[in-house]
C-alpha cells in the first residue's frame, strides 16, 4: 500500500491495506492495517495497531534488575514504521487527518510510545 495523490487530494492506493507487509518487524506478529474514511465530508485515515507482545520479557519488578525486555526493539520497529507512514501522510496533505490507535502493547514510558510523542503526535 503506498500514499497517493488523486485528483489532488491524498488518497491510500489500497484501503484498506496494511503498512509494509513484509517488513522483518512484522515478524510472527500482526501487522496494522490502514484504511481511509469519509465521514463529515472529511477523509480520515485510521491505523489499527497490534504490536507484538511482552510475552518473553522480564518481570518489570521482578528479581532481575533491569528487567530484559527482549520483545522491546521489535516494537521500536514497529512503531518507527507506523510513523514513517503517518509522516508520508502528512508531507502529502499538512491537515490530513490521522489517526494511529490500537493495541500498543508497552509502557507509557516505553522508548516505543516515546517515539511518537517526541514527534509530535
Amino acid at each position: 500500500m503506498e500514499v497517493i495523490e488523486v485528483t489532488r487530494r491524498t488518497a491510500l492506493s489500497i484501503s484498506p491495506g496494511r503498512i509494509e507487509p513484509n517488513h522483518p518487524a512484522w515478524e510472527n506478529s500482526r501487522k496494522p492495517l490502514a484504511g481511509e474514511f469519509p465521514y463529515r465530508g472529511q477523509t480520515l485515515f485510521i491505523v489499527a495497531n497490534h504490536f507484538n507482545s511482552k510475552g518473553g520479557d522480564q518481570a518489570l519488578f521482578g528479581a532481575n534488575q533491569p528487567p530484559v525486555r527482549s520483545s522491546e526493539n521489535q516494537r521500536h520497529q514497529q512503531a518507527e514504521l507506523v510513523r514513517s507512514f503517518a509522516d508520508e501522510l502528512l508531507a502529502s496533505d499538512p491537515q490530513a487527518r490521522v489517526v494511529v490507535l490500537g493495541d500498543i502493547n508497552d509502557f507509557q514510558f516505553s522508548e516505543t510510545t516515546g517515539s511518537w510523542s517526541r514527534a509530535g503526535a
